[in-house]
């Protein structure tokens, strides 16, 4: 038998009652009720400027336009050692994709320096793409885009603003299949800041990829004739003197200054570059200081000059004081579609017509597709300094504030009461400028308006997602009560990976301001508890370690541990619980176990209060226990916490069902390892009641918990020869684990597979149900085929893909063995064989191999697609 199937590319996309998008060569992760998760489109290099004839003359009426970095209008001049350290990136011969995280603070250079990186590589023969993020985006025209360019050196992926993607997009990017190709893939990742990078690093170690940063610090703050400042403001004044017709000899030399840690950021140099021209060109004094208030007065004096003209016909109606709103407004919505930005600007209630204000700010801001509106003030730090500047607080007479900024504020967060919430994404982006324009070292009043908005409705933190939450956390004038109150709409640990690191940053820093203001030992153990479930959830181990000890020292000192302090007791309990779990992570099981039966053995002193506290601390104990072998002292435990659980949400309906599943779905399992399946049966189906109604509320949060017990359910059934009963519930699993896998298939998808190989060696015994088993069986070797071709590395003592890959194909030889066909059962095992001598991945004959098999079992997509991992 050949280990080749033949086939021919294809590729159909049929769109029903909305926008379509295809693409060749890559996969298209779409969410089923929003679009795109994300977009792959050749790369959008610099655009053309387009001036008036007025301006064809002289300096442009909007230094916005001069300084947005989508023009380019300065001649990249700088960073080279930056630019040859990705350079080397690029041409470095690494095995699997490798991504850069490049970060800086706004206005560092960051997009010119990934356009001119960008450019470069073209020209070297890279195909090089944007990824253009989904929800809360305008997005291109509807079309297909082939990414296959068989003749490209690699592929270079470009994504901008990475820090503002959620971790489970960017998962979903990093296990495209365009990165696994036979050709060298890079990713470029734009951020700010290098909050998000580490949870990247981690997965793209998990994938078998390689991980490398790329800060840019300020420009070197010496003065002299080789000095980079010197050279960018420099070519900026030549660059922006042209445009009107100056000498390009600076006749007054440089700023005073220039060595300043402002100056540092590239943007800030054009800047002084263009005020001074600018005031040069008008005949007046150029500031040495505010540099944004005088750029943004003239942004000003453009909409007056413009609304001024409307009297000589010119088709302009929108009054300068309205522009403001609708500038303000770009500024924190972002650029929308049409409808959208339509319904914002006519909730503002403003004098002018909704109609009138969109076209005159699209005058002033041309959109840059044609279905939308409210294009932003660029460059981003230009725009959230106008947002400051226009937000009451700050010290700056010469550009008064204005009194409708706070009413915005609220009413485009969604703080607003009375008021219909604006999409989350907008609601998101509005926090994210907020606070990066509330950052240290930038503008301290707009912290005191998101403490306000945060006070009454703190929610929004949640809504903005994770970056905005970690550089919240660092945010001045948010007030401890303000804190607590984002806290405790936070989701908890283990509810939301997206928002794990975020909501640790937040946790973190109301720790520290509680530590800070409270002398009672029992609240700052409270806090570093918290703080420490916090950080194990987001994977920060050795800070979790560290804090976990400063707790369990600081309890010590006063007592808690001898009884001196019966207040502290529960406090000390609940520290020796999460340091069990420390210890647990760190491979010091021993230590583990003495930690947590100290701990039970102090909560049951502390009394009913405790019980919340006693019950999880059980559940830990019971899984030591049945981990160890002891299943009657497991049982025993089990049962326990189960009453307590019982009690805790008769007490408070609502808060504890979760719980309330997991004790019984574990007691479940206990009772049929203790040979009493009646009962196991019985416990899982109280474990499935409990947790479908969680799931019915939170699919993402529960359904994981929920197909757990079905599945228990469906195997006690089995056992128990109730083979119709079996087959429906396992049915709902199936589709369960679909609808998981479809909605975030990195998380899901291996529970999917894991389930179908399980489904399948049960229904294969029974010959009524042999086609299901085949079916399920093909199902499973089709999802982890496609997971084995971005995953490279794994580990087999601790199962992973490949492992998983080895089961199913065990699973697939005996069913097909047993049914007589030996050539594909042969096939099966031959996978097998080639997964046992792994080193950095499975070698391409197994997917060669595979892609066989499915089409044998009847999945040609499948088989079509899996097919070019085989190629030598």
């Amino acid at each position: 038998m050949a280990d080749s199937p033949s086939w021919t590319a294809s590729q159909e996309v049929r769109v029903e009652n909305g926008y379509g998008y295809g693409v060749i060569g890559a996969d298209l992760h779409v969410h089923p009720d929003r679009g795109p998760v994300y977009l792959l489109t050749g790369h959008q290099g610099p655009r053309e400027l387009v001036l008036s004839r007025e301006e064809e003359t002289g300096l442009p009426a909007q230094p916005s336009k001069v300084l947005n970095a989508r023009y380019a209008l300065v001649d990249f001049t700088g960073r080279r050692q930056d630019l040859e350290r990705l350079g080397r990136w690029r041409d470095d011969r690494l095995q699997g994709p490798s991504a850069m995280w490049l970060h800086g603070p706004g206005g560092q250079g960051k997009t010119r320096l990934a356009d001119e990186f960008a450019r470069l590589s073209t020209a070297a023969g890279w195909q090089v793409v944007d990824a253009v993020h989904g929800p809360g985006s305008v997005l291109p025209v509807p079309g297909s885009t082939d990414l296959r360019m068989p003749e490209a050196v690699g592929l270079l992926v470009i994504v901008d603003y990475a820090d503002r993607w959620p971790l489970s997009h960017l998962t979903l990017l990093l296990s495209n299949a365009v990165l696994r190709r036979d050709r060298p893939a890079r990713v470029l990742f734009i951020a700010r800041s290098a909050h998000s990078w580490p949870a990247i690093r981690t997965l793209l170690e998990d994938l078998n990829g390689q991980a490398a940063d790329l800060p840019l610090g300020p420009l070197p703050g010496r003065i002299g004739s080789a000095d980079d400042r010197r050279a960018m403001f420099d070519a900026a004044w030549r660059r922006f003197a042209g445009l009107c017709n100056l000498p390009e000899q600076n006749p007054t030399g440089p700023p005073h200054g220039l060595d300043r840690p402002e100056f540092g950021l590239i943007l800030m140099l054009h800047m002084a570059a263009l005020v001074s021209i600018d005031s040069h060109a008008r005949g007046v004094e150029s500031p040495t200081a505010n540099l944004s208030a005088y750029l943004l007065d003239r942004e000003l004096a453009h909409w007056t000059r413009l609304y001024e003209a409307r009297q000589e016909q010119f088709d302009f109606q929108t009054p300068p004081s309205t522009m403001a709103c609708a500038v303000f407004t770009a500024a924190l919505h972002g650029a929308t579609p049409y409808a959208e930005a339509w319904d914002t600007v006519a909730g503002l209630e403003l004098d002018t017509p909704t109609e009138r204000i969109l076209k005159d700010h699209a005058v002033c801001y041309p959109p840059v597709f044609a279905d939308s509106a409210l294009e932003p003030l660029y460059p981003d730090r230009l725009a959230e300094d106008f947002l400051a500047l226009t937000i009451p607080g700050h010290a700056l007479s010469a550009h008064p504030p204005a009194n409708w900024a706070p009413r915005l504020v609220r009413v485009l967060t969604g703080a607003a009461e009375g008021r219909p919430a604006p999409p989350a994404s907008r609601i998101a982006r509005s926090m994210t400028v907020l606070t990066a324009s509330a950052a240290p070292g930038r503008w301290p009043h707009v912290g005191v308006i998101l403490d306000q908005i945060l006070t009454t409705s703190p929610q929004l933190a949640r809504t903005a997602g994770n970056d905005a939450l970690m550089a919240l956390a660092h945010v001045d004038r948010l007030r401890t009560d303000t804190l607590a109150a984002v806290v405790a709409t936070l989701p908890a640990p283990g509810h939301d990976g997206d928002l794990a690191e975020g909501a640790a940053a937040m946790v973190r820093r109301l720790t520290l301001q509680l530590i800070r203001e409270s002398t009672d030992i029992s609240v700052r153990a409270a806090a570093r508890a918290e703080l420490v479930e916090y950080l194990i959830d987001a994977g920060q181990d050795v800070m979790a370690t560290e804090e976990s000890r400063i707790a369990m020292e600081e309890l010590e000192n006063a007592g808690a541990n001898r009884g001196d302090r019966a207040d502290l007791t529960g406090a000390y309990a609940l520290a020796l619980h999460l340091r069990s779990t420390v210890s647990y992570q760190n491979g010091q099981a021993d230590s583990a176990r003495d930690q947590i039966d100290r701990s039970v053995e102090l909560y049951r002193a502390c009394g009913p209060d405790a019980a919340f506290g006693l019950a999880r601390a059980l559940v830990d104990l019971a899984h030591t226990h049945f981990g160890e072998g002891r299943v009657q002292e497991a049982l025993d435990v089990q049962r326990e916490v189960l009453g307590l659980a019982q009690e805790l949400v008769a007490r408070s309906p609502g808060r504890h069902e979760r719980l309330l599943g997991d004790c019984w779905n574990n007691l479940a399992v206990c009772l049929w390892r203790a040979r009493r399946p009646d009962e196991a049966l019985e416990a899982a189906h109280r474990a499935v009641e409990i947790r479908r109604t969680l799931a019915e509320t939170d699919l993402q949060t529960h359904g994981g918990r929920l197909a757990e017990s079905l599945c228990n359910v469906f195997l006690f059934l089995n056992w128990l020869h109730r083979e119709e009963e079996a087959q429906e519930q396992g049915h709902e699993v199936t589709e369960l684990w679909r609808r998981l896998a479809a909605s975030n298939d990195y998380r899901f998808e291996g529970g999917l597979a894991n389930w179908l190989t399980v489904y399948a060696d049960i229904c294969g015994s029974t010959p009524d149900h042999v086609d299901v088993a085949l079916a399920a069986i093909a199902e499973s070797l089709a999802v982890l085929g496609r997971m084995a071709t971005r995953e490279r590395r794994f580990s087999w003592r601790h199962g992973g893909t490949l492992g998983m890959l080895d089961e199913s194909c065990k699973t697939a030889a005996v069913l097909l063995h047993r049914l007589g066909r030996s050539e594909e059962s042969e096939l099966a095992s031959r996978i097998r064989s080639s997964l046992r001598f792994l080193g950095g991945g499975p070698p391409p004959r197994t997917f060669t191999r595979l892609a066989l098999l499915l089409e044998h079992l009847g999945r040609d997509e499948d088989a079509r697609w899996l097919a070019p991992w085989g190629e030598e």
